[in-house]
């Protein structure tokens, strides 16, 4: 993904409900790891907190099956706008009861009408590109391997949706307390490979993994 000082557009969804959390550390660690590889770049990166958004879920109204837009207007209005116009998506959750936050999934269920878009009429909101990718970053206290599939595949039928490929997926076993993230061993190194694998032309598809060795 190499772009030689071209813009570079990096939407951030943050999942937890609680703010200056573990995920929000750690995918502050990933935005700053992109900021510095992509040097000579100019980096614009917009924030999106699931849990302050004013925005109703979706209530299976039809309203979208014309046309493949929502009709409630709330703040989700403003979230489809963002996320349709990132070049890097990074969807920050903690894992509870193994899947995203409740405010997150309450915002994927609102991209109904973004499903009815590609599959129903056959206008999906943007075609695939090469520049566009996405990250999963999620924590949770479980060192269960299976807890973090689970959310993964929530996140990837939301991300097919979008015709954005998830490049990189980060898991944080054991990360509960507030300030786990920090202690995580080789963190540094983890997040730099993540932002080298996002920033880097790839096969199309080809999702990169990148997380600690499960507990014991």
């Amino acid at each position: 993904m190499t772009r030689g000082g071209a813009r570079l557009k990096i939407t951030v969804i943050h999942g937890s409900p609680r703010a200056n959390g573990n995920t929000d550390y750690l995918v502050g660690l990933l935005v700053d790891a992109l900021r510095l590889r992509a040097a000579g770049d100019e980096v614009l990166v917009e924030h999106i907190r699931a849990a302050r958004l004013k925005a109703r879920p979706c209530l299976a109204c039809g309203g979208c099956d014309e046309t493949g837009e929502c009709i409630v207007q709330d703040d989700m209005q403003g979230v489809y706008a963002q996320i349709r116009g990132a070049d890097l998506l990074l969807i920050a959750s903690p894992v509870f009861f193994t899947s995203v936050t409740a405010q997150l999934k309450a915002v994927i269920d609102r991209f109904q009408c973004a499903w009815v878009a590609k599959y129903k009429l056959g206008r999906p909101w943007r075609e695939p590109a090469d520049n566009r990718r996405a990250a999963l970053v999620c924590a949770g206290g479980m060192t269960v391997e299976r807890h973090y599939r689970q959310t993964r595949s929530v996140v990837r039928a939301w991300l097919e949706t979008l015709n954005l490929p998830l490049t990189a997926g980060l898991w944080f076993p054991g990360v509960d307390a507030r300030g786990d993230a920090a202690k995580v061993e080789g963190l540094t190194e983890t997040i730099a490979a993540a932002a080298v694998t996002l920033l880097t032309p790839q096969i199309p598809g080809a999702e990169a993994l990148a997380s600690p060795p499960e507990s014991p």
